[in-house]
């Protein structure tokens, strides 16, 4: 699986499918079979509500934590990983952890500078990758206490690298 910043939102590729969670309500293009976010997109199956969706082996479960109809928080699984996207502004509560499996992977969109500390501690990820602009990530990675991480543009992840004993937080900085 990989994991990539674009233009538009991050996109998940995996063996048989690839999923964009489009960052900008206006994306219209045609990459991707799963598209999150955006009704503009010339192809692909679009989600901009919650439920649960599968396409070509990949799972989606996207739901509003406010109770409105506003997806905030997205469960993706790809090749037996857990990934679990949440906006600025998602709000943790028990019905969202009772609804999320194991997760693998924590991508936070990141438009202003917050502890993930707390969402760190209750979701208990091998991964988590924050995603924003390089002063909003110096920030959250100084406010959640997080002792390493790695800038880069792309992420690869392994099935088989998850679900270890004695697991150490890993984190990747998308800008």
């Amino acid at each position: 699986m990989e994991i990539t910043k674009k233009k538009d939102g991050i996109v998940i590729s995996g063996k048989t499918a690839s999923v964009i969670f489009a960052t900008n309500s206006d994306y219209s293009g045609d990459k991707h079979e799963i598209v999150i976010g955006s009704e503009k997109a010339k192809s692909g199956f679009c989600i901009t509500e919650p439920g649960e969706f599968e396409v070509k082996g990949i799972s989606v479960i996207s739901q509003s934590s406010g109770g409105d109809r506003v997806v905030d928080i997205v469960e993706i699984i790809v090749e037996d990983t857990s990934v679990v996207i949440i906006k600025e502004g998602f709000k943790y509560s028990k019905r969202i952890h009772d609804s999320l499996g194991q997760v693998s992977v924590l991508i936070a969109l990141c438009e202003q500078s917050k502890s993930y500390a707390d969402i760190l501690k209750k979701l208990d990820p091998e991964v988590f990758i924050p995603v924003g602009s390089n002063d909003v990530l110096a920030q959250v990675v100084k406010e959640s206490e997080i002792n390493k991480s790695e800038e880069t543009s792309k992420v690869k992840l392994k099935a088989d690298s998850f679900g270890q004993e004695g697991f150490i937080l890993e984190t990747y900085l998308l800008s």
